[in-house]
């Protein structure tokens, strides 16, 4: 070999020996590479600050998956939870969906065969940026299906700079979002498939069967199964309305809708009521006008069609009105019943006080979204001027999506794929034109190409690259949503607070440190909702009320002791046997509330207790005023309490609590004034 030739490469050596790669192929898959790679580097950015699970519901999910290794796979459907809701405990199957923390023990037990070593704990903390990576893949298949390989490619790389994805699916989020926006897109995909015009029915069934499978599996791990569940309904329904009907959809409607239900009622938090839930009265509904439909087509009855048509739904519409009266018909949970009907939440102030269940700004979309906003209106748009049956359920799926994700900030979540497929459809559909003009001056003669190319090629090219130069901008000026999202600290090393330091706050970790080493095993710890997950899991310890969030009761007793006296307090806190109270509060140098801490939630507790704030103060500039009611709080005596001696302030301590764990009390900048957070632990002293 001399020393100008040049070395055959790996892709070359690969074609000699039979292994040809296109080079479409070839750049598809190197482009696809860097997108996963963004797409995972960008997740694991939380690292600085450490290695944690982040907010309160993945603490849950790993203790569940715990209790799997430990107990065997379906021991969850037997598991009553004596540590959370204590003196009742919880009916763990009754109330968890099981499927994430499955998922996770079985891909731990299935590294650890294969010779990879991993604990538990560390590969819950890094499963939710392996499931985003997965879901960027899904998602061009998907985009490729739909609109071709650009628009999947494009729709990949939207996804993973996604804010709100990614504010789901960073280090440490192990939550069930992680593996139900992935499976709901398999979801899509496969029932997609099924129902193709040229498909075979055998090949209809199997593809539908990849789709039920998929939604039941969804079904045994995310609440929000209820939406691709109406979603096919409503796209198939449209199909219908648009007389596209083939037998296709009838057997692919029946098969997957069979599988997934087969499988949601075995799942013991949902049992056959989910059959009789109001969410699936749709499907019902849908299977119906199907059969309705291809009893038309076998029996050729056009001229009866319409009265046919017109008195099955009417007997449909009496047989669910008789349903609903006879109370067959249940509705689901408070929380997705608001999704659907956005104006009733205000009637529940425990629904009202968790932050991802308010309504959406439409600031939010912009803030959260940029450009793509503005492309999102495009896919819109093309997709309505060539309503193929894909184009169509791209709409739906957008629309829908759009519609639920401004009536529930969370739902931004379960709207980033479609506003994903719908921002590269448009990218895709606005550009080819100018990618055609130029694939044309290619081909054209020499002599009439240069008087083209001198008219027509700058124009063309300033188009493409304008377009990539607005992506590029959305990405990078100013600090970008994206950046926010995934450069920021998991919410257990920010200790909940809602600012990016350079440091790891330490107070929760040390607080629940000393708790786990310190509390008396038998402890009873009450505490805010909030944090009722953490101190059950690091800190090993009994609380009375937490995340999940199910016995509102119990959560109206909790928030009723905050914002009594201490004498009635103790009376409430003896019906739990508690033993300790935490409290986190967040304060000035000067003593004024900062309001990230329980001095910003006690208004909550006063709501959910049935309470007005108003009687315990007024607003007044510069803050909250306490009155003298307010000031005899309990919450009001134990944050203050702490503060004081933090502050080296006279302040009289509390008559029935014990301060015996305060947290060091990081300080921090906001500004130019200096801010402390502290959590703090008080014995409880009865009476005698």
């Amino acid at each position: 070999m001399t020393v100008n030739e040049e070395k055959p490469g790996l892709l070359s050596r690969l074609g000699r020996v039979g292994l040809p790669l296109p080079r479409t192929l070839t750049l598809e898959f190197l482009i696809m590479t860097l997108v996963l790679s963004l797409a995972v580097m960008v997740r694991l950015l939380p690292l600085r600050w450490g290695f944690y699970l982040s907010e309160f519901d993945p603490y849950f999910h790993y203790r569940a998956a715990e209790y799997i290794t430990k107990n065997g796979f379906f021991s969850l459907a037997s598991w009553h939870d004596m540590m959370g809701w204590y003196p009742y405990g919880r009916d763990v199957a009754k109330v968890y969906l099981p499927g994430l923390a499955m998922t996770v023990v079985f891909l731990y037990y299935l590294l650890n065969f294969i010779g990879i070593s991993i604990s538990l704990f560390n590969l819950c903390v890094i499963f939710p940026v392996i499931m985003a990576a997965a879901a960027c893949v899904m998602i061009y298949l998907l985009g490729r299906y739909i609109g071709g390989r650009e628009v999947g490619i494009l729709a990949a790389f939207f996804l993973a700079l996604n804010a709100s994805y990614i504010s789901r699916t960073s280090l440490g989020f192990f939550d069930d979002e992680t593996i139900g926006v992935l499976g709901i897109m398999i979801v899509y995909y496969f029932f997609l498939k099924a129902v193709e015009e040229e498909r075979k029915p055998k090949s209809t069934a199997l593809y539908a069967l990849g789709a039920g499978l998929t939604l039941g599996y969804v079904s045994a791990s995310w609440g929000a199964v209820r939406y691709p569940i109406d979603l096919i309904a409503l796209y198939v329904l449209a199909l219908l309305l648009l007389r596209r009907y083939s037998s296709k959809l009838l057997l692919a409607s029946i098969v997957t809708y069979a599988t997934a239900f087969s499988i949601a009622v075995h799942v013991p938090k949902l049992g056959l009521g989910f059959l009789t839930e109001a969410s699936n009265i749709p499907v019902y509904i849908v299977i119906s006008l199907l059969i309705l439909a291809e009893l038309r087509r076998r029996f050729n009855i056009s001229r009866k069609a319409p009265m046919i048509l017109l008195g099955g739904t009417i007997l449909l519409a009496i047989a669910v009105l008789l349903a609903s009266l006879h109370g067959l018909i249940k509705l689901p949970a408070g929380k997705f019943v608001s999704v659907v009907l956005p104006f009733g939440r205000s009637q529940n102030p425990l629904l009202e006080s968790v932050a991802e269940h308010k309504p959406s700004a439409w600031g939010n979309f912009y803030i959260d979204l940029g450009i793509s906003v503005f492309l999102i209106s495009l896919g819109i748009y093309f997709t309505t001027r060539d309503l193929t049956n894909k184009n169509l359920f791209l709409l739906i799926y957008g629309l829908t999506s759009l519609y639920f994700s401004a009536s529930m900030i969370r739902l931004m979540l379960v709207a980033a794929p479609a506003f994903c497929l719908l921002s590269a459809f448009g990218v895709v559909k606005l550009l080819k034109p100018f990618f055609t003009e130029l694939r044309e001056l290619r081909g054209l003669p020499a002599r009439r190409r240069f008087r083209a190319i001198r008219t027509g090629r700058e124009y063309h090219l300033t188009a493409i690259i304008l377009m990539f130069l607005l992506l590029t901008v959305n990405y990078a000026f100013p600090e970008p949503r994206l950046y926010l999202s995934a450069y920021t600290p998991t919410t257990i090393a920010a200790a909940s607070l809602p600012v990016k330091l350079t440091i790891t706050v330490p107070d929760w970790i040390l607080a629940l440190s000393w708790m786990r080493e310190n509390l008396p095993a038998d402890a009873v710890v009450v505490s805010w909702w909030d944090y009722g997950y953490w101190i059950t899991t690091l800190g090993n310890r009994t609380t009375v009320v937490d995340n999940a969030t199910f016995n509102a009761t119990q959560i109206k007793n909790v928030a009723l002791m905050f914002m009594s006296n201490e004498t009635e307090a103790i009376k409430i806190l003896k019906k739990y046997n508690a033993t300790h109270v935490v409290v986190f509060t967040t304060f000035y140098e000067d003593g004024r509330d900062l309001g990230w801490g329980d001095e910003g939630k006690w208004m909550w507790m006063a709501r959910i207790a049935g309470l007005n704030e108003s009687r315990f103060g007024e607003y007044v500039q510069g803050g909250w005023r306490w009155n003298d009611l307010g000031k005899n709080t309990t919450i009001y005596k134990l944050m203050n309490y702490a503060r004081s001696q933090w502050l080296g302030m006279p302040f009289a301590s509390p008559k029935f609590f014990q301060l015996v764990y305060r947290s060091p009390g990081t300080t921090f900048m906001i500004g130019n004034r200096r801010c402390i957070i502290l959590v703090c632990v008080y014995k409880v002293n009865y009476p005698t």
